[in-house]
């Protein structure tokens, strides 16, 4: 099994926690609500970033590796929806969608629940709530 290093560790004298490949929904979020750093720094900037310029800053490596991040993604957005925060997952966007998130965003915020007649719009509203929310 390949050992996967927590992408959202923060760097510092304590060990990273490391996560199996195919960790289950509970590892993930743990791992996730450990250290956020990473998505909080962007929250408190106002930016966005790639999925493959995140999986590189936070040290993942490898096949599979916008899996690994997006199962992580997707764990923070069910995180998110269930405490009433905005879906910090939509700081992330596709190298080739416009700015926008992947479908796998649009399909995981559907699968909570959510209702997305434009998805402009949509990760616009979530994007400014997440902005206005660590302001």
């Amino acid at each position: 099994r390949q050992m996967l290093m927590n992408p959202f560790a923060v760097p510092g004298p304590a060990a990273p926690q490391v996560l199996m490949e195919g960790a289950s929904r509970e590892q993930i979020i743990a791992a996730v609500n450990q250290n956020s750093s990473r998505i909080h720094s962007l929250t408190a900037t106002g930016a966005t970033i790639t999925y493959g310029d995140l999986a590189r800053e936070l040290g993942l490596r490898g096949p599979g590796t916008i899996r690994q991040l997006t199962d992580m993604l997707e764990a923070l957005m069910a995180q998110d929806m269930a405490a009433g925060r905005p879906l910090r997952a939509a700081l992330c966007s596709g190298r080739l969608s416009s700015g926008l998130p992947g479908q796998g965003f649009f399909d995981a915020a559907r699968r909570l629940g959510y209702r997305i007649d434009d998805p402009s719009a949509f990760v616009a509203s979530e994007r400014r709530s997440v902005f206005l929310a660590h302001a």
